[in-house]
């Protein structure tokens, strides 16, 4: 209790409290002295009555079935009602397990209880994956677990399992011992039918092979060979059929195949002419008609030009065809090399190079391709096939180190004639040209390199020199020892 004037400079209650404020637990009659700031003393005095206390009981805790609900109520009437997701109605709709628990209040007096839900188990009950039903087939429904005495169908049916043959939604509903109910439900799908169409019967000629395919888009394949691939290679006459699985449904189709054998062919083989030459092309078998690539009809062919030539046999709508190659067989071809030089005491090799035939041998005899000449003059080969016979010559002249023996002209007239328009070594016998440089009066290099066969021809980064003198630097290597050479020659425009 609590006085309500704070003016005061003293307080004693009957209780003997002499603060501002005091407390009781007890039914009866309290007073309150004051004395004031002037001294004066103010009395009051209060009745405190005791209110029921608002006992009451959810009882014991229960339990309840998945998705079912029931009503907590409050056992009591109260001023107000508090239950622990704080609403204040006097019952609660109870469809989870969990603890719940009331608080009711009459005036200053409340009171709390609480309930514990728990939750009973459900039946266990499935009827697996959506089926597929076949068309013209008939499928059996049946949840995992049998162990219940009652079934109830979305059919009407009340047997452990049921047998459809049309699509749709189905469900079952099963009850334990506790009263828990469960259902579960499928969807049954009509399986889109797979058309297997292997073609029309086959009437081949050996040795084909025909291959036949399956529609494609089935889960499994099986042929009457045990093969299990979406198509089949077939080489032997006979019936053939496939089995196609897809979403559990079978789907089959036959073909015959008849293999007829094809006539026998043997030809001419292949074969080389020379020119104006003939040869007889000829085609062996067992068929009756034979004809050639040319237009012409009949066991043989006379040709002379080279070329492919086919021929067929056919024999009871088959065929065999093979062809002959003849191509141009060229006469012989040899080659010794150019004209060679040899020093005094030197030694050369020699190989005589044969195209399109073979090497026959040397004036004096030899049958080797290849030959050691030490001696100067005039080498003579042949070679043949069987076209002809050739021959070539390879003249061999004596060398020398000397540098007198190789000159440089003292001018020459790049004026575009073809006389005389380059200056250079092109017609010496060079084992290694290492340098070969042309400087004009100032000293100036335009022109180098190391190739005998280029020669200068009188331009320098695109213009035609003046006329004049200009000076020379050689120096090579040929077959028969070094040259080192210096000189002057003339530009005559």
């Amino acid at each position: 209790m609590r006085a309500t004037e704070l003016n005061g400079t003293q307080y004693q209650w009957s209780t003997g409290a002499t603060t501002l404020v005091t407390s009781v637990n007890a039914a009866g009659k309290y007073w309150l002295d004051m004395v004031t700031r002037a001294g004066c003393v103010a009395t009051d005095t209060i009745l405190v009555n005791m209110a029921p206390s608002p006992v009451f009981s959810f009882g014991a805790d229960t339990s309840i079935c998945r998705n079912t609900s029931f009503t907590l109520r409050s056992p009591i009437t109260a001023d107000s009602y508090t239950w622990q997701n704080g609403t204040s109605l006097p019952q609660l709709e109870v469809n989870q397990t969990g603890r719940y628990y009331l608080t009711v209040q009459n005036g200053n007096c409340s009171f709390t209880d609480t309930l514990q839900v728990f939750s009973l188990p459900d039946p266990v009950l499935s009827l697996g994956i959506d089926p597929i039903i076949c068309q013209d087939q008939a499928i059996t429904l049946a949840p995992d677990n049998l162990g219940y005495p009652v079934y109830n169908w979305s059919t009407g049916a009340s047997s452990a399992s049921i047998s459809i043959t049309s699509p749709g939604l189905y469900w079952v509903e099963a009850s334990n011992s506790f009263g828990c109910r469960y259902r579960d439900s499928v969807t049954v799908s009509r399986a889109i039918p797979l058309l297997v169409d292997l073609g029309v019967d086959q009437s081949l000629c050996e040795p084909a092979t025909f291959v036949v395919n399956a529609p494609a888009g089935g889960d499994q394949y099986l042929w009457s060979t045990g093969a299990t691939t979406t198509s089949l290679s077939i080489a032997q006459s006979g019936r053939y059929y496939v089995d196609i699985r897809k979403d559990g449904c079978t789907y089959s189709d036959t073909l015959t195949v008849l293999l007829k054998p094809s006539p026998q062919l043997t030809v001419s083989p292949d074969a080389t002419l020379c020119p104006g030459e003939q040869i007889t092309l000829t085609a062996a078998t067992n068929a009756p008609l034979v004809n050639w690539s040319t237009g012409a009809v009949g066991s043989s062919l006379l040709v002379a030009a080279p070329g492919l030539y086919s021929v067929e046999a056919e024999l009871d709508g088959c065929s065999t065809e093979q062809t002959i190659s003849i191509s141009r067989e060229l006469p012989p071809e040899l080659s010794l090399g150019p004209d060679r030089t040899i020093c005094e005491g030197q030694a050369i090799q020699v190989i005589a190079v044969v195209n399109n035939g073979n090497f026959s041998n040397w004036m004096d005899g030899g049958v080797l391709p290849q030959r050691t000449i030490s001696t100067t003059g005039q080498y003579i080969a042949w070679a043949e096939n069987r076209c002809g016979l050739v021959s070539d010559t390879l003249l061999v002249r004596p060398g020398s180190d000397k540098e007198t023996s190789y000159q440089l002209p003292n001018a020459f007239t790049p004026n575009g004639d073809g006389k005389n328009d380059c200056f250079g070594i092109q017609n010496w016998l060079i084992r290694d040209l290492q340098e070969f440089s042309i400087y004009n009066r100032f000293g100036q290099l335009i022109f180098s390199g190391t190739n005998s066969n280029k020669c200068w021809n009188g331009y320098f980064n695109g213009t035609l020199q003046e006329n004049g003198g200009y000076v020379y630097v050689l120096r090579a290597e040929t077959y028969c020892g070094v040259i080192h050479k210096k000189g002057i020659f003339l530009l005559i425009k």
